[in-house]
C-alpha cells in the first residue's frame, strides 16, 4: 500500500478555542512537535506548530490536535503527548485500549527517548527530536504535584446497569441516586446544589469536600454554587475543567514529593471524583468530590455513581 493510502490522520480545531489549531502537512522550516503515524504499512507524516497535544478521534467535548478517525481502536480522548525541560512526556488519558511504549502498557506519565515507539490502538507514532533548548539559567522550581487519572468514563458512553428486579435487594449507589432523585424532585431548583452537595457527602463519607461547581453562562467561569462542608468551598479547578471539556468523568489521585523537617523526602497527596454535568451538550457545572488520602477510598464504581449524580443534577439544574 502506497504511502499516505488509506489512513486518514487530520488535525483539528475546538470552535470554541483560537489556541489550537489544525495541524498542517511537514514543512521545511523547523516545528516544535514533528510525528511519524503508521498504520497498515501506511505511513503519514504530521507537524504541530505547538508543544503540547491530544491524541484521539473526534467528539463534541474535546477535538483532538492528531485525529486517528479511521483507527476505531483509538479512543475520543486518547493520550496526550507535551514538552517539558526540553524533553517530551506522554500520558495515556484512561483509553479503553490503553498506550503502549515500546511494547509496556502505559500506566503513568513518562518521558520519552530518542527512538521510542507509541502505539494507540493500531497506530504506531514517533516522534522527532525536540526543539533546541536555550542556555538559560532557571531559579530551582517548587515541587509541583503529580496528578495521574485512574478511570475516565465518557458522558456520552456511560449507560447506567438496568434497574433490578422488585425482588433483588437494591444496591448502596441505586439506593443513593433513588434518594437523590426523590429529594430533588422535591426542592426548589435554587436549593438543588446545596441538596445535591449533602447527598454526595452522605454517600462519600471518607471526602474531605464535596463542591458543586456551576458554569456562569455560555463560556463563563466556574463558581462554587454549594459545598459540605459550606467553609470548603474550593475544589480542583484544573481537574473540573479538564473533566468539562474533555465531557468526561474523571478518577484522579495527586501527589506531592517534599522534604520534611528531617530532610527526607516525603509523598503527600489527595485524589478525588469530578463528574461534568450536561444538558443536551450544553456544560452547567461540575460535581468534585475530594479526599486527603490520595484518592485511595475512591473506586470505578463510586465514578459511574458520581456520573449518574450528574445525570439527576442535569436534570434539576437545566436551564428553563
Amino acid at each position: 500500500m502506497p504511502p499516505g493510502k488509506g489512513m486518514k490522520i487530520t488535525g483539528s480545531a475546538s470552535p470554541e478555542s483560537t489556541s489550537r489549531r489544525p495541524s498542517t502537512p511537514l514543512q521545511s522550516h523547523p516545528s516544535p512537535m514533528e510525528i511519524k503515524c503508521t498504520r497498515q504499512l501506511a505511513e503519514v507524516k504530521r507537524a504541530f506548530d505547538r508543544d503540547s497535544i491530544i491524541v484521539g478521534r473526534p467528539n463534541p467535548f474535546l477535538p483532538p490536535d492528531l485525529d486517528l478517525s479511521d483507527d476505531v481502536m483509538v479512543s475520543r480522548t486518547h493520550a496526550r503527548i507535551w514538552l517539558r525541560d526540553g524533553r517530551w512526556w506522554i500520558e495515556d488519558l484512561a483509553s479503553k485500549h490503553g498506550t503502549w511504549v515500546n511494547g509496556v502498557k502505559l500506566n503513568y506519565r513518562r518521558q520519552l527517548n530518542p527512538g521510542d515507539v507509541i502505539r494507540v490502538g493500531e497506530t504506531t507514532l514517533e516522534i522527532g527530536p525536540p526543539p533546541a533548548r536555550t542556555s538559560t539559567v532557571q531559579p530551582p522550581a517548587e515541587p509541583s504535584p503529580i496528578t495521574e487519572i485512574d478511570s475516565a468514563l465518557n458522558v456520552e458512553e456511560f449507560v447506567p446497569a438496568e434497574k433490578p428486579p422488585a425482588s433483588a435487594p437494591a444496591l448502596p449507589a441505586e439506593m443513593f441516586l433513588a434518594s437523590l432523585a426523590a429529594r430533588l424532585s422535591a426542592c426548589e431548583e435554587r436549593a438543588a446544589p446545596d441538596c445535591i452537595a449533602r447527598h454526595l457527602a452522605a454517600a462519600f463519607p471518607t471526602a474531605r469536600r464535596v463542591v458543586v461547581l456551576l458554569r456562569d453562562g455560555p463560556g463563563g467561569s466556574l463558581r462554587a454554587a454549594a459545598s459540605h462542608p459550606t467553609a470548603e468551598r474550593t475544589a480542583n479547578e484544573h481537574l473540573a475543567l479538564r473533566a468539562l471539556t474533555e465531557g468526561r468523568a474523571l478518577l484522579w489521585r495527586e501527589t506531592v514529593e517534599s522534604l520534611n523537617e528531617r530532610g527526607q523526602r516525603q509523598n503527600t497527596g489527595a485524589g478525588g471524583l469530578c463528574a461534568p454535568v450536561f444538558h443536551r451538550h450544553q456544560p452547567l457545572g461540575v460535581l468534585c468530590v475530594e479526599s486527603d488520602d490520595g484518592g485511595a477510598s475512591f473506586t470505578e464504581t463510586d465514578l459511574k455513581t458520581m456520573l449518574g449524580a450528574a445525570g439527576l443534577a442535569a436534570l434539576a439544574l437545566r436551564p428553563a
